[in-house]
């Protein structure tokens, strides 16, 4: 991603990610195999070394559901929705070593579930990471 500081508190930004998952649908839709993002973001820096944001843009997905949808002949499901979500980061060190963690709630909708119709998709992501900025 790229960030952008816009004033001396505030923040814009861009960034994109992709993560290989192996989720099971609860309502049995199947197999969710990845979830990928690109999204905004908006933050506000309260400190030096701490950036409280929130985030939003476009997602996507791939799940296999070739158990559940044996009739409608669609297996394998690329399916594009929206993501929303808020975070915070924080500089601990005195370098550019970032930690972060993270909220994210994918929608997606009209998912192929067999003969009789579909169904939407929401998945809840919590996760942290380190990042380094250039």
């Amino acid at each position: 991603g790229y960030n952008w500081q816009i004033a001396p508190q505030w923040l814009i930004g861009i960034e994109g990610d992709s993560s290989w998952t192996d989720l099971s649908a609860s309502i049995g839709l199947g197999n969710v195999n990845w979830l990928g993002s690109v999204r905004g973001r908006i933050g506000y820096t309260p400190t030096a070394t701490m950036l409280f944001y929130f985030t939003g843009g476009a997602a996507w997905s791939t799940i296999d559901n070739s158990g559940v949808s044996a009739f409608s002949g669609a297996t394998d499901q690329t399916k594009s929705g929206w993501v929303i979500g808020g975070g915070v980061e924080w500089a601990p060190w005195a370098n550019n070593w970032l930690v972060r963690a993270e909220y994210l709630n994918y929608n997606f909708t009209g998912l192929a579930v067999g003969p009789f119709g579909g169904s939407d998709l929401t998945i809840n992501e919590v996760r942290a990471g380190v990042a380094y900025k250039f």
